[in-house]
């Protein structure tokens, strides 16, 4: 029997030129790039609007200020957010995670962190950036003394203790809303 399969439509590279590859559909299995990580993680979510740079820079002070409270490594511990989206949602969410495979028991800790463990870990926080003077008296950046490390180099340019600083004041009641 022979069999006739409709030509797939050419696509254009990320130079501009036709490509000359195949299609995956070929009965080969698809290529997937990444791996399954198990591990402990710690959902914390608020009913805010912040833009990628501000939720990052939180989150970051946020993991800064729960390895202080707790003397956890910072190495063993890390985050990633999800913002509001644009179908009305104003909720932030921020993953605090394990880096150990299988978990360590450290985004537990958070889990289970009474209220007066939570002010801690925000006042930790807050002290962190509002002490560090990188950025003058604006906040506009952010150093290795205070949230730079080598996790999240991706972010150093659009991170700024202002934003953290307005957070975590709001957080904390010392101010009336966040703007």
């Amino acid at each position: 029997i022979n069999e006739y399969k409709t030509p797939k439509p050419r696509h254009k590279n990320l130079r501009g030129d036709y490509c000359n590859g195949s299609f995956l559909d070929n009965g080969s299995p698809s290529i997937k790039l990444g791996h399954s990580f198990k591990t402990d993680v710690t959902k914390l979510s608020f009913n805010v609007r912040l833009s990628q740079p501000q939720a990052m820079t939180v989150l970051y002070t946020l993991i800064e200020g729960f390895c202080t409270t707790f003397g956890i490594d910072r190495d063993n511990i890390d985050g990633l957010i999800t913002l509001p989206n644009s179908h009305g949602s104003n909720k932030v969410v921020f993953y605090i995670f394990d880096s150990t495979p299988g978990g360590s028991g450290n985004s537990k800790k958070l889990y289970k962190a009474s209220n007066e463990e939570l002010r801690k870990i925000f006042q930790a926080a807050y002290d962190l950036v509002n002490e560090c003077d990188c950025g003058g008296e604006n906040g506009d950046s952010v150093c290795y003394s205070c949230l730079c490390n080598y996790n999240n180099q991706k972010w150093h340019d659009s991170m700024k203790r202002k934003y953290a600083i307005t957070f975590f004041s709001w957080l904390l009641g010392n101010e009336e809303k966040l703007v």
